[in-house]
């Protein structure tokens, strides 16, 4: 009964000309992050693995994994966000929108791009 409703060719035009440069910069950013950080995210978010398992496997407190968690997902914000606004010359708030419209929409993979760094570095 129900057709989709074709995408507005203006929407279509920004989600293709953002995406790539996105996903491009967050993959260097993840890239640069500590290999713990990195392993951190894995175990989380591709394994699947509660903060309680991540601190039994680095001795540490479920609280210290949080807090880990914590500050890779800011950095990965914010050092997307430098790097993004510096190659697109993006203010604050246009970058704000190009994100809420690249997440929605792109797979960003972390499973894929950190299996693509762990294959780079072997």
């Amino acid at each position: 009964d129900r057709l989709p409703i074709a995408e507005e060719p203006e929407l279509a035009h920004l989600k293709a000309a953002y995406a790539v440069p996105f996903k491009a910069a967050f993959a260097e950013v993840l890239a640069g992050l500590a290999p713990r950080d990195r392993n951190v995210l894995r175990l989380v978010y591709v394994e699947g693995l509660t903060a309680d398992q991540v601190g039994l496997a680095y001795g540490v407190h479920r609280v210290s994994v949080a807090r880990w968690l914590q500050q890779i997902r800011s950095a990965l914000f914010s050092r997307t966000k430098k790097l993004l606004s510096k190659r697109l010359n993006l203010s604050p708030a246009e970058f704000e929108s190009v994100t809420r419209m690249c997440l929605s929409q792109i797979d960003v993979s972390l499973d894929r791009l950190l299996a693509d760094l762990e294959g780079s570095s072997a």
